[in-house]
């Protein structure tokens, strides 16, 4: 452990002692050194895997992954001093529509150097990453990997592309290569997304063998780009639609045809997002606030006719600060285990892991901060393996960089995922929706009893008339409930029941917050609106009398019955708000009529 490039701080030494300590440890001890925590990593082992001959070096970006026959796959790239075969004088032209920093593209553009050879290295390991055997190697930058059991490999060669211009025109679009030796000559199968910029950030393969790339696109840029330099906005353009607009890409037969792209997390700025494939054959596409996007996930469905998207969901907490976007513990690469836990880390970040399809989230203790730009995979052994590069974006020299990797088993003690439904009631005998909603609070799909639930009920109109915007979470109208032996508890709402306006709508949602010694993650149900007035099994005309925009409806049987209340009004010489009995006998034509009447419209709530 005593690597010279993981001294260069007090802070990563620091880290070193915790690594000794932790890969010492069995599970068992872990757990009893450290009751208080949720999760626990344990026989942790860091590990160099490779140096640049020369120090300090470049060497970064990793990509990580499984063949699918027990062997473990690592690609990176590396800058070295000697002769560029390929170097081609940039333009400033070029330099400008980048918006990079002065000197950057050396570290960036494979042929901007004379005396600089920029190499996508290739790697293997038939024991779980314990050891490395080198491959290939080939000029210029890998991009996304993956790789088949028959020892194929598989590239899309990202947004980098882009940023090639010995490639001339070329580059407004994605190649996608295949080797067969391992890395050191690769075929072109096909060309995607011409005059985009498709920036593949992650390529993983699906149980049945097909491909998802995914990442950010934009138009392309530059000379002979369809927009003058990167990142620019047209008047009137919302930035994610221009820069980091997340998209991906599917193909069917391993890389040789493709369909999208196919939009994902709409609105949400995601350059860095990652995904998993959910045992159903959904994908659960999971973004971390590491690229200053919002902390969100998504569903996306697989049918016949090709995917769609559930709406994207927020992540809530997740020590997520909005005054520091960049806080946060939701990971930025995500790797699920076979019994459906979700597990990962985020540069200079903590290790975190949920086993609730990334709506709560939990700190892995024992194991110390990640390093730069990490991927994962979760072995066969249980293992959850993640390489990364020491450094940062760092120019050639300006840090000690190396590739490494850890590993560790985790021990979690998570309480069982809570969920919360919320349901509409309906009558005794089942004939008509009320304004009864019925929340049920399970733990690992068994009820909870004894819990108190918060209902947040909003209506959906301000009395002025205008819509109510106010966020559900802010409703003041709040009621509270404890769940029975069936984890159940029902909220009346009979404000509701006293109103016969068929645009009286209003929405409502459920919470649950635990106690600080209920071991139970909080949670909310889905919100939804109700109409107060709802149809009746088998009954055309459920409500005899009602209002619409301060008109008066009656229904033909209404009008049978109470012909007077087709000229109410009229029948009053001047409006009396608080009028007497013997107004309304005068108006009704006696005194036994008006009974009858205001009997029937205090019944239907017209009259208080």
């Amino acid at each position: 452990m005593n690597h010279p490039s993981l001294q260069m701080s007090g802070k990563i030494l620091g880290l070193l002692v915790l690594h000794t300590l932790c890969g010492a440890l069995s599970v068992e001890q872990v757990v009893a050194q450290n009751q208080a925590a949720s999760v626990v990593a344990a026989d942790f082992k860091e590990q160099v895997i490779f140096y640049p001959e020369e120090r300090p070096g470049f060497a970064a970006w990793v990509k990580l992954f499984q063949f699918g026959n027990g062997e473990v796959g690592l690609s990176f790239d590396t800058i070295r001093k000697s002769p560029n075969p390929r170097f081609m004088p940039t333009s400033i032209d070029f330099m400008e529509s980048f918006s990079f920093p002065y000197q950057y593209s050396r570290t960036l553009i494979p042929a901007s150097h004379p005396d600089l050879l920029y190499e996508s290295h290739y790697m293997k390991s038939s024991d779980g990453g314990r050891t490395w055997q080198k491959t290939g190697r080939d000029w210029g930058n890998g991009g996304a990997i993956v790789g088949y059991a028959d020892g194929r490999l598989v590239r899309v060669v990202w947004g980098q592309q882009a940023w090639r211009p010995e490639r001339g025109l070329a580059r407004h679009a994605t190649e996608v290569d295949e080797s067969r030796d391992g890395g050191n000559t690769w075929k072109l199968i096909a060309r995607v997304l011409d005059g985009f910029v498709f920036s593949v950030h992650r390529l993983r393969k699906l149980r049945d063998g097909s491909l998802i790339a995914m990442g950010p696109q934009h138009p392309s840029f530059g000379p002979g780009g369809s927009r003058q330099r990167l990142g620019i906005k047209h008047p009137g353009e919302i930035d994610v639609t221009v820069r980091d607009q997340a998209a991906f890409m599917h193909s069917p037969d391993g890389g040789y045809t493709w369909t999208g792209p196919h939009y994902v997390l709409s609105s949400v700025r995601a350059s860095e997002s990652d995904f998993v494939e959910l045992p159903d054959g959904r994908l659960l596409i999971i973004n971390s606030s590491v690229q200053l996007g919002a902390q969100t996930r998504q569903f996306v469905h697989r049918i016949s006719t090709g995917f769609v998207c559930d709406p994207v969901i927020r992540i809530e907490g997740a020590g997520f600060d909005s005054a520091d976007v960049q806080s946060g513990i939701v990971p930025e690469t995500v790797e699920i285990s076979p019994d459906g836990l979700i597990a990962g880390a985020r540069r200079g970040s903590e290790y975190a892991c949920s086993n609730d399809l990334g709506k709560t989230w939990h700190v892995i203790s024992g194991v110390p901060e990640c390093n730069y730009q990490p991927q994962s995979v979760w072995l066969s052994d249980g293992r959850l393996l993640t390489a990364w590069h020491l450094g940062t974006d760092s120019a050639l020299g300006q840090q000690d960089m190396c590739i490494g990797s850890h590993s560790f088993h985790i021990q979690a003690n998570l309480p069982p995922p809570t969920q919360l439904t919320l349901v509409r009631s309906l009558s005794a005998d089942g004939s008509q929706y009320v304004n009864t909603h019925r929340a049920r609070l399970t733990g690992g799909g068994n009820p909870i009893s004894g819990k108190t639930i918060e209902l947040r009920v909003k209506r959906s109109w301000n009395p002025d008339g205008t819509y109510n915007t106010t966020p559900i979470d802010q409703a003041e109208d709040v009621r509270t409930g404890v769940t029975d032996q069936n984890g159940v508890v029902e909220f009346t709402l009979d404000q509701f029941n006293i109103t016969r306006d068929i645009h009286m709508f209003y929405f409502v949602e459920a919470s649950f917050t635990p106690e600080p010694n209920d071991h139970l993650p909080a949670c909310k149900s889905p919100s939804y609106s109700n109409g107060s007035l709802t149809s009746k099994r088998n009954t055309p005309e459920t409500y005899p009398i009602y209002q619409s925009e301060n008109t008066l409806f009656l229904t033909g049987s209404t009008v049978e019955q109470y012909p007077e209340l087709v000229d109410l009004l009229d029948r009053f010489d001047t409006f009396v708000e608080d009028a007497t009995f013997r107004q309304w006998a005068d108006a009704m034509g006696g005194e036994k009529r008006a009974r009858e009447i205001i009997k029937f419209l205090m019944a239907n709530y017209l009259l208080s």
